[in-house]
């Protein structure tokens, strides 16, 4: 008689701790998985909170001042990699200019803006130490082969699928941040196949 008692309270244990962890592991509601996962990556900058995001913030147009930056993204790094690329456009709908002085990112240890340009057959890469004039009644964009973020010492590989965090700082708009879409090692746009182009 005893060992069936403790046979079947054992069950019982078994049962509920079975319950919980059940419960414990389903996902979050729907529309509360992007706020939780912006609210991690504040907090800690992790790798895990950022593939959390909504599809509907990868893409979103986000409006700051009289500016207007859409089509952000980036892509995934190779295995040992510790610089990624960040691309994008800002329109400028106001009657001033701006400026984009600086960027920061909790996937790097800093982030510059930079240029690529030709140079007797050879490509160039430099910094733009005084950032990127964005004109009034203007849209700059920041693409591959061209104008575009540096991530430097990334703190994890950017996995396709995934994105990245970025917050860009305008002179006269402000900041403002955004979720870049990890495309697949070697995309030229956020649509495009991959190739064998690099930042």
């Amino acid at each position: 008689m005893t060992f069936l008692t403790t046979r079947g309270t054992r069950g019982l244990t078994a049962l509920l701790l079975s319950s919980f962890f059940m419960v414990a592991c389903q996902p979050a509601d729907k529309g509360q998985d992007g706020n939780a996962a912006a609210a991690s990556g504040h907090a800690a900058g992790t790798e895990g909170s950022h593939a959390e995001a909504s599809a509907a913030d990868d893409v979103a147009i986000v409006n700051v001042g009289d500016l207007q930056v859409s089509e952000a993204w980036t892509r995934a790094t190779p295995t040992g990699a510790r610089v990624g690329g960040g691309f994008l456009q800002v329109r400028n709908a106001g009657t001033g200019d701006d400026r984009l002085i600086a960027a920061s990112s909790p996937d790097a240890a800093r982030v510059e803006i930079h240029t690529m340009t030709m140079d007797g057959g050879v490509m160039r890469m430099r910094q733009l130490t005084e950032g990127l004039a964005v004109p009034a009644h203007t849209t700059v964009a920041l693409a591959p082969g061209g104008v575009h973020l540096m991530l430097m010492e990334i703190t994890h590989p950017f996995v396709a699928g995934q994105h990245v965090v970025v917050t860009l700082q305008f002179e006269q708009a402000g900041d403002v941040e955004l979720r870049l879409p990890v495309q697949p090692l070697g995309a030229t746009s956020m649509d495009a196949q991959p190739d064998a182009a690099m930042h």
